[in-house]
């Protein structure tokens, strides 16, 4: 039985927000205190901090007295995400039946999603695949059964299942008071301007096509399967920011579409990640169909959380609400301590075979030989972004600007947020007129990630929701508070691995990559960043 993630503060909130938000806490993120009579007394606010006081109760658990009695299991997955739930798939399909996946504090980690009361659902962490390139076959398996990808799984173009490709409007972007078309800026634009997008571009196509001496795309998603040529990968070693300016671009147009571009996809701006990892984003995505335009994505209402369900259900019920606390190995099996979330009972597991699908944050404090081999692997993690990722359900929908419709993805110009998707687009044919919910996303990318953990931490419900709710007063202006419902916040304080100078060559990720025998490690922090595909390949490269 899979057990639902439950809120850990759910309450109605009372105020205003000229006066709920303590303006300390959030000047040190380069945020403003609302001003403003807009009120949220109408507003159920549910807060989320998966993993925050779970996490730091696990790692204070001693580990000196295990129970006596195991459990025992041919494979045990520790972790529930998208490379967890990959990996107990594809066991699955090969054979594998004795199997149990230990869910860890939230169930599909960073591809969950959320349903209101009222049934409407929305993304609590990825919301989108883009189209899988001819590489990424593993994803295209995965779609294919999922009834969703047609074709042969090598095609050049297969189809797509109409109902999930992102149909339009599907972007804009609010600047200057009007809404364009086309997320990077198009009018009112300087010759600048013009010249170096149109440079850039080309840039990057080039690249995306182009070998390096080993013969392979320079870049490519999953990574491991890029050029490894020293003459491309030596731009791992600079941020991606001093590269622009090395190369001439300094346009404030673009320099902002390229920032917005890495922070919604790293978690860190061009200022943060490696010039590598910037143009890996542009270059590495090569997916194509017969039935929609180059760039076309794929979704769902509530995300990654439908593929998330569909691996889910290939292994039923052999799940339980546990954390791992501990792992040892033997010489014919490796034992677990674990304890249920239920009645916080230790349990003793023995396995043939454990997959180790966590954070290596997380995996560096239950697999006590890692820390031996590597007695400095808190400086060799990566950097972890914060993210906070609010659903707003709608009773009305607002009144939107002339001339502008509710697109799928809507960004502001030079906002710090990321904006807010539309997790009913895919529903609209239903039912146009029907109240949306609406995705914000936030990425803590202006200060020291420690700091912005702390700020996470501590802050109230309603600095988070002011923050979470910025773009759209910016779209919609205070009045939108009256059309909301309720929100529904999650604050992933360790949102995900940002590719900063150097991940390439991090001693800890390449020697984890090639790990083998009875503990494998499989999550995308071997990847150095997280997407679904790099996620899912890890899964996918588990054997027993």
């Amino acid at each position: 039985m899979i057990d639902s993630v439950q809120s850990l503060d759910r309450r109605k909130w009372l105020g205003r927000t000229g006066s709920g938000i303590a303006a300390p806490l959030l000047a040190p993120l380069g945020l403003a205190a609302c001003s403003g009579p807009q009120t949220w007394d109408r507003t159920t606010v549910t807060v989320d901090r998966p993993g925050i006081v779970a996490g730091h109760k696990f790692r204070d658990i001693s580990t000196k007295n295990w129970p006596d009695n195991s459990r025992k299991y041919q494979v045990l997955i520790i972790g529930s995400g998208v490379a967890a739930l990959t990996a107990a798939w594809n066991l699955h399909r090969q054979g594998v039946r004795d199997l149990l996946l230990l869910s860890g504090p939230e169930m599909f980690g960073n591809a969950a999603g959320f349903s209101f009361p009222s049934g409407q659902s929305g993304p609590t962490g990825a919301h989108y695949l883009p189209l899988p390139s001819q590489e990424s076959r593993h994803v295209r398996e995965i779609l294919k059964a999922m009834n969703v990808f047609a074709g042969e799984i090598g095609a050049q173009r297969p189809s797509y299942d109409e109902s999930v490709l992102v149909h339009a409007p599907s972007e804009r972007l609010l600047r200057a008071d009007q809404w364009d078309t086309s997320l990077l800026p198009q009018t009112q634009l300087s010759q600048t301007a013009i010249v170096e997008q149109k440079r850039f571009f080309e840039y990057v196509a080039r690249l995306s096509t182009t070998t390096g001496k080993d013969g392979r795309r320079l870049f490519v998603v999953p990574i491991v399967l890029a050029s490894t040529d020293p003459e491309w990968t030596r731009l791992d070693t600079v941020h991606f920011k001093d590269w622009l300016t090395q190369s001439g671009y300094s346009d404030a147009s673009l320099l902002w579409y390229l920032d917005y571009s890495c922070r919604d996809e790293y978690g860190a701006g061009i200022a943060q990640v490696s010039a590598w990892a910037g143009l890996h984003y542009f270059c590495s995505r090569a997916g194509h169909a017969s039935n929609a335009e180059d760039g076309a994505v794929l979704t769902w209402p509530d995300g990654l959380a439908t593929i998330a369900r569909f691996l889910a259900s290939s292994i039923s019920n052999q799940f339980m609400a546990a954390s791992a606390v501990q792992l040892k190995r033997k010489k014919d099996f490796v034992e677990v301590l674990a304890q249920q979330h239920s009645n916080e009972q230790l349990i003793r597991f023995q396995a043939e075979k454990v997959v180790l699908a966590v954070p290596l944050y997380v995996a560096a404090r239950v697999d006590p030989e890692l820390a031996l081999a590597f007695p400095s692997w808190r400086e060799l993690l990566p950097s972890y972004s914060p993210w906070i990722v609010t659903n707003f359900q709608l009773r009305h929908r607002p009144v939107e600007k002339a001339g502008s419709g509710l697109s799928w993805d809507n960004v502001v110009y030079q906002s710090r947020s990321l904006g807010f998707v539309n997790a009913s687009h895919q529903l609209v044919r239903v039912n146009e007129f029907a109240p949306p919910v609406l995705t914000s996303y936030h990425a803590m990318t202006d200060q020291p990630y420690r700091v912005a953990r702390q700020w996470c931490a501590q802050a109230t419900d309603s600095e988070l929701l002011a923050l979470a709710g910025s773009d759209l007063e910016a779209a919609y202006g205070s009045r939108v508070w009256r059309h909301v419902d309720a929100a529904h916040v999650v604050v992933r304080a360790h949102g995900m691995p940002s590719p900063q100078p150097g991940f390439l060559t991090n001693p800890l990720l390449t020697q984890l990559r090639s790990s083998s025998g009875r503990v494998s490690y499989a999550n995308a922090d071997l990847s150095g960043y997280s997407v679904f595909e790099e996620a899912a390949w890890w899964g996918m490269q588990v054997q027993v």
